[in-house]
């Protein structure tokens, strides 16, 4: 059994698939597992994870047709074996040291059950001069988020898996019950995770403003306790 699973859901990933675990093969820390999660796609993103498969046997796929985002995470969950739980959107990136940094980190810290890094935008646009209503943001973000977490599988023993009702900020709404149970998180000050902005994500499609509202508002629910 592997230390860590990595899960990623894929929908209609195909331009950007093969990097991203590229950057999960990349890593410096190397007990871990890739459980890809096709959630219906209609393009060539379960064919490239088959190509890539054959050749690292620590890739997996499941394709259990179009069930939407919190349930493709879901069976990735339920598929999950190590003791350690992270998750990469097919069209991120981590930095090669990722893991490795995040798993010290639960080494000197017993009391600690959840693990961010900060991350950065970046930009994938097809031109490059539109107007697109979402850009990258410049600056380094506290990357309270799914794409950088890694946790000890026992939290969602504890908490449950994420709630298929909820189409957008699934991430958010589950990880403000460990907030408001005063669960022990770490971030680490360093940008080890990138976000590509582009034509169709799903970051475009939510709107800042509200997402950054509803991290602050179980912010200040814990702070009051």
């Amino acid at each position: 059994m592997s230390k860590v699973d990595v899960i990623i859901p894929v929908y209609n990933g195909e331009d950007f698939i093969e990097e991203a675990i590229k950057s999960i093969q990349q890593q410096s820390f190397t007990d871990f597992r890739i459980i890809v999660v096709d959630d219906g796609s209609t393009d060539n993103s379960a064919q490239k994870v088959n190509e890539m498969l054959k050749s690292d046997s620590r890739i997996v796929l499941f394709q259990p047709g179009k069930i939407g985002l919190a349930n493709a995470l879901n069976i990735g969950l339920e598929n999950a074996e190590a003791p350690y739980i992270a998750f990469l959107d097919a069209d991120d990136l981590w930095e090669k040291s990722k893991l490795e940094k995040q798993m010290k980190v639960f080494e000197k810290q017993d009391n600690i059950s959840v693990c961010f890094t900060k991350f950065t935008e970046f930009e994938s646009f097809n031109n490059a001069s539109g107007d697109h209503k979402f850009k990258a943001r410049k600056e380094p973000i506290n990357g309270l988020v799914k794409i950088t977490f890694l946790g000890k599988r026992e939290v969602f023993k504890k908490y449950g898996n994420f709630n298929p009702k909820i189409e957008l900020g699934d991430f958010v709404s589950w990880f403000s019950n460990l907030i408001n149970d005063g669960c022990n998180y770490f971030v680490i000050p360093e940008v080890l995770v990138f976000r590509r902005i582009h034509d169709n994500n799903m970051t475009a499609k939510l709107d800042r403003k509200g997402y950054l509202d509803m991290i602050k508002a179980h912010l200040d629910a814990k702070k009051k306790k």
